[in-house]
C-alpha cells in the first residue's frame, strides 16, 4: 500500500470540523502524556497551561486546534515512516507536523468525509493504528459528519 504526507490544509480541514461539529464532545482527545513527553515544546502549553492536567472531556479541537492539527500530522509522518521504513521521511518531516499552525479550512460535510477517509488511509500503516487516537478521532468524526449531511435531520428515523 502507498501513502503519502498530506498537506496543512488537509489537517487543517479536519481540525476544522471537528472544532465545528463536535457539539457533544465525542472526539476523543489526543494522547497529551503521551505527546508532551516525546514532544515538550510543540505540546508545552497543553500541559502548562492548565496547571499540568491534560484536557480531556471538552471539544479539544476549538480549545486546542494546534495541538490536535499536530497531533493528526504526527501520525500521518509516522504512517509513511512505516510504510517505506524512513526512506521518504526525516527529521524534516517531523519539525513540520510538530510546528503545525492552524489556519482554519472550512468545507462542506461531504467534502469532508472524502478528507476523513483520505487521510484514515495515509496514516493507517503506523504498527499501532488499530488502536490509536488517530483511528478513533477518525471513525468519531466521520459519524458526526454524517449526521451533519443535508437531509439528514429531516429523514425519518425508522420506516
Amino acid at each position: 500500500m502507498s501513502c503519502h504526507l498530506v498537506s496543512d490544509t488537509h489537517i487543517a480541514a479536519l481540525v476544522t470540523a471537528a472544532a465545528r461539529y463536535d457539539k457533544y464532545a465525542q472526539l476523543p482527545s489526543p494522547p497529551w502524556e503521551h505527546l508532551s513527553r516525546d514532544h515538550p515544546k510543540a505540546f508545552a502549553t497543553v500541559s502548562g497551561k492548565l496547571g499540568g492536567s491534560i484536557p480531556t472531556g471538552s471539544n479539544v479541537a476549538q480549545t486546542y486546534p494546534a495541538y490536535v492539527g499536530r497531533a493528526l500530522a504526527l501520525a500521518n509522518v509516522a504512517s509513511v515512516d512505516a510504510n517505506y521504513r524512513g526512506r521518504h521521511t526525516g527529521p524534516e518531516d517531523y519539525a513540520a507536523a510538530l510546528a503545525y499552525q492552524h489556519e482554519p479550512a472550512d468545507l462542506d460535510p461531504v467534502t469532508l468525509l472524502k478528507q476523513v477517509h483520505n487521510y484514515a488511509y495515509q496514516s493507517c500503516e503506523a504498527p499501532d493504528w488499530d488502536s490509536s487516537w488517530a483511528k478513533a478521532f477518525c471513525e468519531q468524526l466521520e459519524g458526526i459528519l454524517i449526521r451533519n449531511l443535508p437531509g439528514y435531520d429531516a429523514a425519518p428515523w425508522g420506516i
